[in-house]
């Protein structure tokens, strides 16, 4: 953990989830997050481009 800052995520979830099973009738939106493969894209592809530019960016940030 680099941060403080990191903790935070982890710490809104998990009292939602908590409220969820303890809760009838709980108002509280659980997020689904699914995978979209994206097979036969051209190598450039925007969809592509954008990630290998964002994994650019992060590894340029974290100095990896």
């Amino acid at each position: 953990m680099q941060n403080a800052s990191q903790l935070k995520p982890v710490m809104i979830r998990r009292p939602k989830g908590e409220l969820r099973r303890y809760l009838a009738n709980c108002q509280i939106l659980e997020r689904e997050t699914l995978q979209v493969d994206l097979d036969g894209l051209a190598t450039d592809a925007p969809e592509l481009l954008q990630a290998d530019k964002l994994a650019t960016h992060i590894e340029r940030r974290d100095g990896v």
